[in-house]
């Protein structure tokens, strides 16, 4: 028997329409610090990129990213009404962050939304280990508003024998939603990477920002 899905809280819920399209910038700052880099600066990158609605209907939002610049580089998303993503060339879950709320990434929210709720979401892949935390901290039916402060934990090995080395991640920020739609996601922490030989930390800060929310 199958069961139906979830749906996302009405505050959640994205209201978007066939068509619409949005203009985000996403700028990353990074600082590294390890064996001979004590003196190195930090590296500001930054990329745009627009997202246009392809279908608009509440139990099935589809939509491409497209980046502009160098790359110009074009991606495929598709959610149902649990806010479930998935990359519609692969069909896989899609784990990142996208422009509206994704229980793939940060995990099923309760039905009634208010400040101080909170809920995780663990992520297994390979031999990656992954743990988001989500607050409430602000929710306003009357303008559409929420706010959540998230948590991120990762931990991973890899390398070859002999070679091994971990890496250890550790970020926390903030995601605002207006009517489901993403308006801005801020992170900052540290990656940790250690091998037999050496140990080195990268400090990073991530904001992506709203740009243009497209016409009415």
């Amino acid at each position: 028997m199958l069961l139906a899905a979830v749906a996302l809280p009405a505050l959640l819920a994205p209201q978007v329409r066939t068509g619409q399209q949005l203009r985000y910038h996403t700028t990353w700052t990074r600082q590294i610090n390890g064996p001979q880099l004590a003196a190195a600066s930090p590296t500001v990158t930054g990329v745009t990129y627009t997202v246009t609605v392809s279908d608009g209907s509440p139990a099935h939002v589809s939509w491409t990213r497209r980046y502009t610049g160098g790359s110009n580089s074009l991606l495929k998303f598709a959610s149902d009404i649990s806010g479930q993503v998935v990359d519609r060339d692969s069909g896989k879950a899609a784990g990142l962050p996208v422009f509206i709320y994704n229980t793939a990434l940060l995990g099923q929210p309760p039905g009634l939304l208010r400040p101080g709720v909170s809920w995780t979401n663990s992520i297994h892949h390979g031999g990656a280990y992954e743990l988001w935390s989500s607050t409430v901290t602000d929710a306003n039916a009357a303008t559409g508003l929420v706010r959540l402060r998230l948590s991120f934990q990762g931990h991973s090995g890899s390398g070859f024998i002999g070679d091994k080395y971990l890496r250890d991640q550790r970020e926390d920020g903030e995601a605002v939603f207006v009517h489901g739609i993403m308006t801005k996601l801020t992170l900052q922490g540290a990656e940790t990477i250690t091998s037999t030989q050496s140990r080195i930390v990268e400090t990073v800060a991530i904001e992506t920002q709203l740009e243009d929310p497209g016409s009415p």
